[in-house]
């Protein structure tokens, strides 16, 4: 009875180790003769998934240093310290791996944006929060820095890199629309106001801070339009009619 393993090198070439498993009459068991030391394919599994994680690692810091279309395989190979056929093993290409990074960065923002907008929170408290936010202007959003560039938002772009960011926005523009909505039912908005186009506008000013802040290299930028933004929230506060008080 044959047992063929196969197993995957930091350069992911494939390579086979098989051991010739027979019973052995005099030892009265098993014995296994190997031609080069019979290994466990399950023990293989680590390896192939640190080496995954690794390249995913380096990917994702790639993208926010250099973006997409000026991170090379590479680069990414460089400072994951894998081997020239280790991408290819476990991904389709560059842009396999990319789509592969920008999901899980984009998994990572949902998740902080659910915590700045904890439901057990007042609402304009969870848009005050989200506003207010500590951020670094001049690195940029992890993943809104990316819509600029042809290769992942061009009318010729791969949809499997577009689809990370439009999940994102979509998602903080959900939080914060939900929030504007409640605030409204609780009668500290306007009844008429339109809280779809708000919620937009509160995410372009976020992202609009963020190019100001690259474009003029100063992070007070992010921080003005973030205050710009919270007192219109408060403005809209105060345009609420006043309910006449009954004599």
């Amino acid at each position: 009875m044959y047992n063929t393993y196969r197993l995957s090198d930091v350069d992911g070439r494939e390579d086979r180790v098989t051991g010739n498993v027979r019973s052995d009459p005099a030892s009265g068991g098993l014995h296994t003769e190997a031609r080069n030391a019979p290994i466990r394919s399950d023990l293989t599994v680590p390896a192939q998934s640190s080496a995954r994680t690794k390249l995913l690692d380096a990917a994702r810091s790639l993208l926010w240093e250099r973006g997409y279309e000026a991170m090379s395989p590479r680069t990414v190979l460089d400072r994951a310290g894998a081997g020239q056929g280790s991408l290819y093993h476990h991904f389709d290409g560059k842009g396999d791996l990319a789509a592969a990074a920008m999901q899980l960065i984009a998994d990572e923002m949902k998740a902080h944006t659910d915590m700045v907008f904890d439901p057990a929170k007042p609402p304009l408290q969870r848009i005050d929060d989200y506003l207010a936010a500590p951020r670094d202007g001049t690195k940029g959003c992890k993943l809104g820095r990316l819509a600029n560039e042809n290769a992942v938002t061009g009318p010729a772009a791969d949809g499997k890199l577009r689809s990370p960011l439009a999940g994102y926005f979509r998602h903080v523009e959900a939080a914060v629309l939900a929030a504007l909505r409640e605030a409204q039912r609780d009668g500290n908005l306007p009844t008429g106001l339109d809280c779809g186009a708000v919620a937009q506008t509160l995410v372009a000013t976020v992202q609009g801070g963020f190019v100001l802040s690259r474009v003029h290299n100063d992070d007070h930028r992010f921080t003005i339009a973030a205050q710009g933004a919270r007192a219109m929230i408060d403005a809209l506060c105060t345009a609420i009619p006043k309910t006449p008080e009954k004599e």
